[in-house]
């Protein structure tokens, strides 16, 4: 967990780097764009991963193989783990029963 979080805290520094830069170098309405979108897909990334954690369907292994996916590949990764998991009323999560 603790590898987790420094990994996020440096894909979020990368970022906040990244727009920084962004905006002082580009067009005003450019880097309000690219901070819009790049903060709309960080909030996505860390949803995604937070998402894999807390299922109960998915066995530690999957979860971490999961995990490897989104933080290696972080587009990509995010992409398809939205795309392939299932409708969220059929996902079972940590401490929910089954009504």
């Amino acid at each position: 967990m603790r590898l987790l979080r420094l990994l996020a805290g440096i894909f979020v520094v990368g970022v906040g780097v990244f727009l920084a830069v962004g905006i002082i170098v580009s067009l005003p309405w450019w880097g309000l764009l690219t901070g819009f979108l790049v903060i709309g897909f960080i909030v996505l990334w860390i949803a995604s991963l937070i998402d894999i954690w807390r299922r109960s369907d998915l066995s530690t292994p999957a979860a971490l193989i999961w995990s490897a996916a989104v933080i290696v590949f972080p587009v990509l990764g995010t992409m398809v783990y939205f795309f392939t998991r299932p409708p969220s009323g059929e996902v079972l999560y940590e401490g929910e029963t089954v009504t």
